[in-house]
């Protein structure tokens, strides 16, 4: 009798056409315009040399100093061959004819102190105005050194000309995307939208709330069993679903989310089993039509993603910084953080927690379900 009647609701939930596009459909149309908007992220063209003039005057030529610090740095020191400056010598009158071809970004004109002319204001024009006022920051601090302590001059300029690093990036087996955050929290949005699913199955059991409901609560099966069989049945569609969804991540949009397979799919299977239990507890403490807890429900579900990152990623940090509790009480961060640290961190411990605080929450929210619909009566049908 319970498995033909597990069988029964699957067959009624597959015709639920707005739950079937909220839960799946949605999520799939959202991720391919993630997609789209992505593509091009990381395929820019790469950086272009500052194309900048300089006017061959006396003042220049016998600045050896200056013509040293701009050969530097119009030398290339990447292995794609960048550099940060083309220098064009010319005279002032050809130097204003290029920039004003805007064939040249400004032209440089030294007499008794630098001068940069230029056009207009951009990018270019101000990281060749703070190149020039670097440069003469570091002479003024060897002049004035070097005055007080001549004996010192060479150690001087060997400290201004150290460029140490002092710091070592180190981002774990994978390569860091900011992109893949957003995909995380659509998922986990998705996984949360089994809500929708059992809020349906806690309606359709009370008798005040659907016709189908009193129709249950005076025949002989016992509801308590129905409702598990209705939740299974929930849970099989709703987390095959989510399964067709992760694959188009994997299979269509070429998504990495890790060699941790099996725990993504752990993952993905928890927070389907969250979300309905999530919804069956809305639905049985809100004493409401379905379109408004469905209402309720959605909006806090869409409150935790925004929170989690779906809309602006960096809100994720933001809130790790300023209101690090809400981490661990928001159950769309839990779910994209267990995705984050599976793809970014070589151990499991954090992965773990998140994982273990989601059953925890699976496990509240079917205890505060089970006591709220268990000894419900109604004085009549």
């Amino acid at each position: 009798m319970a498995v033909q009647m597990y069988i029964i609701r699957i067959k009624c939930l597959l015709k639920d056409r707005a739950n079937i596009f909220w839960t799946f459909l949605f999520p799939i149309i959202l991720s391919t315009f993630f997609s789209m908007a992505f593509s091009n992220l990381y395929t820019s063209e790469t950086f272009q040399s500052i194309k900048i003039g300089v006017v061959k005057n006396e003042s220049y030529d016998n600045n050896e100093e200056f013509k040293s610090a701009l050969k530097e740095a119009s030398m290339s020191k990447d292995k794609d061959g960048s550099k940060l400056f083309h220098v064009t010598e010319s005279s002032e009158e050809e130097a204003i004819k290029l920039l004003d071809e805007n064939k040249i970004d400004g032209y440089i004109k030294m007499d008794d102190k630098i001068q940069f002319f230029v056009k207009t204001s951009g990018l270019n024009q101000t990281i060749t105005k703070s190149f020039l006022e670097s440069f003469e920051e570091n002479i003024n601090t060897v002049t004035t050194l070097a005055s007080n302590n001549p004996g010192q001059l060479e150690n001087i300029i060997d400290d201004l000309s150290d460029s140490s690093n002092y710091t070592e990036a180190n981002s774990g087996s994978n390569p860091p995307d900011m992109t893949l955050n957003y995909y995380y929290a659509l998922l986990a949005m998705a996984c949360l939208y089994g809500a929708n699913w059992g809020n349906k199955e806690i309606t359709e059991i009370e008798a005040d709330l659907s016709m189908k409901g009193a129709r249950i609560n005076i025949s002989p099966m016992h509801k308590m069993k129905l409702l598990i069989c209705n939740m299974l049945a929930a849970f099989t569609v709703h987390s095959i679903g989510i399964m067709l969804l992760l694959s188009y991540y994997i299979y269509g949009l070429k998504l990495d989310f890790s060699d941790n397979f099996n725990y993504v799919i752990l993952t993905c299977l928890t927070g389907s089993i969250l979300g309905i239990s999530f919804g069956g507890m809305i639905s049985a403490i809100l004493r409401k039509k379905e379109v408004l807890k469905g209402a309720i429900t959605s909006a806090v579900i869409m409150l935790g993603c925004f929170l989690a990152g779906l809309m602006i990623v960096q809100m994720k940090y933001i809130i790790a910084l300023k209101a690090p509790l809400i981490q661990y009480i928001n159950p769309a961060h839990l779910i994209t953080d267990a995705f984050y640290s599976l793809y970014y961190y070589d151990t499991l411990d954090r992965f773990r927690l998140n994982i273990v605080l989601m059953i925890g929450y699976t496990v509240i929210f079917s205890i505060i379900t089970y006591l709220v619909t268990r000894r419900r009566q109604y004085a009549s049908i």
